[in-house]
């Protein structure tokens, strides 16, 4: 299953439309969704924008070990507000 195929599955399970997961994420139109759902590959940070938006996560954990402490989680960036960071 590639990025675009997730992120199909996860609209699927949450029923969600693209207008809706536009909204969800915070982006300005449907068509945003539709153009990373048509291009030829999904950037990763639009890939856990629109995962987080329906509530799930994007985790990386090592195949070849039981053990926990190689698995991460990535996020979404943290969005400023501008504001001094005393």
């Amino acid at each position: 299953m590639n990025e675009k195929d997730t992120i199909r599955a996860a609209m699927a399970a949450r029923g969600v439309n693209q207008t809706m997961l536009a909204e969800m994420a915070g982006l300005k139109r449907q068509s945003n969704v539709s153009e990373m759902l048509r291009g030829r590959s999904m950037r990763v940070d639009n890939l856990v924008l629109l995962l987080d938006a329906l509530g799930f996560d994007l985790i990386a954990k090592d195949r070849n070990s039981n053990n926990r402490e190689n698995t991460w989680k990535i996020t979404k960036p943290k969005v400023s507000d501008g504001g001094d960071s005393e």
